[in-house]
């Protein structure tokens, strides 16, 4: 939104400039074109639905793992896409390997899955829907035993503010529709944190120019007030 904000300026700027004010008109009519273009390609063609399960109530100085961001993407992705995740008025927690994805069982890890993945899509022909054909025998029985729509994800720090998130490809075929009569291929990303400052806890999304929306804040936590007990109300978010 703040590119397209900047573009908006720069094209005041013309307009300032410049004396010929149809020229300034018509300039002015083809950028706003061009800017609402590309606003609705973005909105269509990469994106996702994207919310927090809860907003919990902290005071500084407070650890806290309750929060995770529910992402369901409606476009295809990549194996190994990665986001990166950027947290604000916090650190996330230094130590995440309780955190790595387990949804389907301790044995089935991200690297795991993947590597009987990519197995299977060597073993069938690409004329043959071979990674559609990979993806159903991989997940289908599992998902259906564990009665889970959660496809793994591979969690890392970068730093204290910031989380890698790699995530398992998609197929086209299979984004979000009804998979294995249990749902909709959905992630579920958790989110651990030590507050470290007082105020607000944010996080913001940064899609690394995949398929996932990006560039939104979503808030985790407020601060405790002296006149009210710790909260769990329950928050939804885009």
């Amino acid at each position: 939104k703040l590119l397209y904000f900047c573009k908006i300026i720069d094209i005041i700027n013309l307009i300032i400039i410049k004396d010929d004010i149809m020229v300034n008109f018509k300039l002015l009519s083809i950028m706003i074109f061009i800017i609402a273009f590309v606003n609705i390609t973005v909105n269509v063609f990469a994106d996702s639905s994207n919310r927090l399960n809860k907003v919990v109530t902290v005071k500084e100085g407070d650890f806290n793992d309750e929060v995770f961001i529910r992402i369901m993407p409606y476009a295809e992705l990549k194996m190994d896409d990665t986001i990166f995740i950027t947290i604000e008025n916090a650190e996330f927690y230094d130590d995440l390997s309780d955190y790595q994805y387990k949804a389907l069982g301790d044995e089935n890890t991200y690297d795991f899955l993947k590597n009987k993945y990519n197995k299977l899509e060597l073993k069938y022909p690409k004329k043959d829907r071979g990674r559609d054909l990979a993806f159903e025998l991989v997940f289908k029985p599992i998902m259906k035993q564990y009665n889970s729509s959660r496809f793994p994800y591979k969690i890392s720090l970068i730093d204290k503010n910031k989380m890698e998130v790699k995530l398992f490809g998609i197929t086209d075929y299979y984004v979000y529709k009804e998979f294995a009569d249990v749902g909709k291929p959905v992630y579920h990303i958790p989110l651990p944190f030590n507050n470290v400052k007082k105020g607000n806890v944010y996080v913001i999304v940064d899609n690394n120019s995949t398929s996932i929306r990006g560039n939104y804040v979503y808030q985790v936590a407020r601060p405790l007030c002296r006149s009210e007990k710790k909260s769990n109300k329950f928050y939804l978010f885009r």
